[in-house]
C-alpha cells in the first residue's frame, strides 16, 4: 500500500507529465500555425507529383529516391524559367517605377475627362463632389503604397522564404505518405477498415486529378493571357500574363481579377495601340477557349461541385483565410464532399441511414 509521501510523488510525476504533454502541444501547434503556408502547399505539391513518383516506384526506383529526383526537377525547371524570364520582368518593373508620375497624371487625364462627360448627363455638383472624393482616396492611397513599400517588400521576402519550405515537406509527404496513411487507417477500428481505404482512395483521386488539371488550365490561361495581351501592345504583358494565370485558380473571380490589370495599364498609357476594353474582349474570348477546350480536357468535373456552392465557398475562404482560404477552399471543399459521400454510401448498404 503506497504511503502519503509516495501518492504524492506520483501525483507531482504525473502533473509533471501532463503538463509536459500539454506544453509540447500547444507547441506543435503554434509551429504548424506558423507554417501553414508552407505545409498546405507541400500537401498540394505532393498530391500533383504523387503519380510520377508511384511510376518511378513500380518501375524499381525507391520513393526517397524518385521523391528527390521529381522535387528536383521541378526546382530546375522553374529556376530555369526565372532565368530566363528574369531579364524582361526586370527591364519592366524598372519601366514602370521610372514612369509611375507618367502613368499618374494620365489616369487623371483619364478621370477629367470621364468626370466631364458625366457631367453632361448627371448634376454638376454630385460629379465635382465624386471627382473630388476618388482624386483625394487615389492621392492618399498612392502616398500609403510608398510608405509601405519597404514594408511590402520585406513581407514578400518573409513568404518567399517560407514558400521555399513546401519542397521539403512536399518531400516528406511523398516519401512517406504511405506510411502516414497506414498510420492513419491503423487508428481506425476494424469495422471502419474498409470504409477508411475507400475514403483514402476518393481523395486521392478526386482531389490529385482536379490540382493536376488546375494547374495545367492556369498554365494555359497564363500563356494565352501573355500572347493576347502582347498582341494588343499591353506593357507588362508578361507580369499581366502571369498573374492572370495565378488569379485563374479561384472561379469565376480570377477571370475578372486577371483582366483589370491590363485595362488599366492601356486607359493610362499615352501610347496606346487599341482601346482599354479590348482587353476585355480578350479575356472574354480566352475564358470561352478554356470553358470548350481547355476545362473540359485538364480539369473537367473532377469534384462534381456545383457553380452556387463554389461561390459560397470563395467568399467563406476570403472571410476566414484571405487569399490563401480562397485558394484551398475548394480542394478542401472536395475532400468534404468525397468524405460524406463515402459515409452516406457505406451507412446506407449496412441499412443503418
Amino acid at each position: 500500500m503506497l504511503t502519503a509521501e509516495n501518492q504524492l510523488s506520483h501525483w507531482i510525476v504525473r502533473i509533471s507529465y501532463y503538463v509536459l504533454v500539454l506544453g509540447i502541444t500547444l507547441a506543435a501547434a503554434y509551429t504548424i500555425s506558423v507554417l501553414i503556408v508552407p505545409i498546405v502547399l507541400g500537401f498540394l505539391l505532393s498530391y500533383m507529383l504523387q503519380p510520377i513518383v508511384n511510376r518511378l516506384e513500380r518501375m524499381g526506383i525507391s520513393r526517397h529516391l524518385g521523391s528527390m529526383l521529381v522535387l528536383g526537377l521541378l526546382l530546375g525547371t522553374i529556376g530555369l524559367a526565372l532565368r530566363v524570364s528574369y531579364p524582361k520582368l526586370s527591364r519592366q518593373f524598372t519601366d514602370f517605377k521610372s514612369h509611375d508620375h507618367l502613368y499618374l497624371t494620365m489616369l487623371e487625364s483619364k478621370a477629367q475627362a470621364l468626370a466631364s462627360s458625366l457631367s453632361d448627363h448627371l448634376p454638376k455638383d454630385l460629379v465635382e463632389e465624386s471627382y473630388a472624393s476618388a482624386q483625394n482616396h487615389l492621392i492618399q492611397e498612392v502616398k500609403r503604397y510608398k510608405t509601405l513599400l519597404p514594408e511590402m517588400l520585406s513581407h514578400f521576402l518573409s513568404a518567399l522564404i517560407m514558400m521555399l519550405f513546401a519542397p521539403v515537406v512536399a518531400f516528406f509527404f511523398l516519401a512517406e505518405g504511405s506510411q502516414i496513411k497506414k498510420f492513419l487507417v491503423s487508428l481506425v477500428p476494424n469495422r471502419y477498415f474498409e470504409m477508411s481505404l475507400m475514403i483514402l482512395h476518393r481523395i486521392d483521386l478526386q482531389l490529385g486529378s482536379y490540382l493536376r488539371g488546375q494547374l495545367l488550365d492556369c498554365l494555359a490561361i497564363g500563356v494565352l493571357a501573355a500572347i493576347g495581351l502582347s498582341i494588343l501592345n499591353v506593357k507588362y504583358a508578361l507580369f499581366i500574363g502571369a498573374f492572370a494565370g495565378l488569379a485563374n485558380v479561384i472561379p469565376y473571380v480570377g477571370p475578372v481579377a486577371g483582366a483589370i490589370p491590363g485595362m488599366l495599364v492601356l486607359m493610362i498609357s499615352p501610347n496606346a495601340t487599341f482601346p482599354w476594353w479590348s482587353v476585355a474582349v480578350m479575356f472574354v474570348i480566352i475564358k470561352a477557349i478554356d470553358d470548350v477546350f481547355i476545362y473540359p480536357s485538364t480539369v473537367g468535373k473532377s469534384l462534381h461541385l456545383h457553380p452556387l456552392l463554389v461561390i459560397l465557398g470563395i467568399l467563406a475562404g476570403e472571410h476566414f483565410g484571405g487569399v490563401l482560404g480562397m485558394l484551398i477552399v475548394i480542394p478542401l471543399m472536395g475532400i468534404i464532399k468525397a468524405v460524406v459521400e463515402v459515409l452516406h454510401n457505406t451507412l446506407r448498404s449496412y441499412r443503418i441511414i
